[in-house]
């Protein structure tokens, strides 16, 4: 889910404004925010995401896999009868989006020293509820497809056009990564970094199923080796502005996105393959690794879910840290409210 916004390529240090990276997320978005006193991260979108490019204000964005070969599976789509089943649900017990912060409490840490960091959201409006297709790689997925249906509107998608031949279908592209869509509400959307064809295909043999003013979104089986990542999840509210930590040379930042409700979903729809590690606290975290352009430094990101309903990533573009370093960096990263962050961070 991932339109996302891609480099800035230099870090902008005016007296208490700084312009930083985005999040994975913040992948098609094309614009800043700041605020006094606090560094002002790039929007996310999804598609960590996923859409991300983040180097100085840069995101995982425009991203390309570290081996950028496109997917270029036949179409292999089974009949399918949609049935009503429920998305799941937020967790009842999850905290309101933007409420619980990522706090680094090891002064020691090879991140120090953070600095406080607001990124815009609301990129996403309405009731949106999604789910992935990837190809299983051991305990990890590759090649990842998120499908998603909403209601309301998605900032990735304004500046779509037609597809060629099929005036009912939308589409963009950004990088290696792309979208198509339905020009209807609710709308249906597939995205990611496969070929178009494929994602028309998906597009195609998915559906909406309502109940009421339910709805929920259905994906056939696929025999190409695609299979689904979980169930549909009902997606929380993208609050406006989102609490974020940054390193100082403009490489890192520490996201809260738990609009995502679950992290490996989350990193499904950065588009980039997906391996799960253990994280302390018995928490798993899914790394991966995007690249905008063969030229550029490989952007690096860990998500996972310190408690029910909270989603935390840290992405980093530094050629110096390593996929180890970032999970030994979210071992030490704790979730605190956003009372306490505020006077931690002020």
């Amino acid at each position: 889910m991932t339109q996302h916004t891609e480099v800035i390529d230099r870090i902008c240090t005016a007296a208490e404004r700084i312009d930083v990276h985005p999040d994975l997320e913040a992948v098609l978005a094309g614009q800043t925010a700041t605020s006094p006193q606090r560094r002002a991260v790039w929007p996310r979108i999804a598609v960590a995401a996923a859409s991300v490019t983040i180097v100085a204000g840069a995101g995982i964005a425009l991203m390309q896999r570290t081996s950028p070969t496109s997917v270029d599976r036949p179409a292999a789509t089974q009949p399918m009868t949609p049935i009503w089943i429920a998305p799941t649900p937020v967790p009842p017990e999850a905290p309101t989006p933007g409420s619980v912060i990522p706090h680094v409490a090891d002064s020691e840490s090879w991140a120090s020293p953070l600095s406080a960091a607001l990124r815009e959201g609301g990129q996403r409006s309405g009731t949106w509820v999604s789910t992935a297709l990837a190809v299983r790689d051991g305990d990890g997925y590759g090649d990842p497809i998120e499908v998603s249906a909403f209601d309301g509107t998605f900032t990735a998608l304004e500046k779509g056009v037609l597809l060629t031949g099929d005036d009912t279908i939308s589409t963009v592209r950004i990088g290696a990564w792309q979208a198509v869509w339905t020009n209807t509400t609710p709308t249906l959307l597939v995205a990611g970094e496969a070929d178009q064809s494929v994602l028309v295909d998906v597009l195609r043999s998915s559906s909406i199923v309502t109940n009421g003013d339910e709805f929920t979104v259905a994906v056939a089986t696929r025999g190409d080796g695609y299979e689904q990542v979980g169930a549909p999840q009902l997606l929380a509210v993208d609050t406006v502005e989102r609490r974020s930590l940054a390193g100082e040379a403009g490489t890192l930042s520490i996201n809260e996105v738990s609009d995502w409700v679950d992290s490996r979903l989350y990193a499904a729809t950065t588009g980039a393959d997906i391996t799960p590690t253990a994280l302390a606290n018995g928490n798993v975290g899914w790394t991966g690794i995007v690249q905008r352009d063969p030229g550029a430094s490989p952007t690096r990101f860990v998500a996972w879910s310190p408690s029910a309903g909270v989603v935390f990533e840290i992405v980093s573009a530094d050629p110096a840290r390593s996929i180890d370093d970032l999970i030994a960096l979210a071992n030490l990263t704790e979730p605190i409210s956003s009372t306490e962050w505020d006077t931690l961070y002020p």
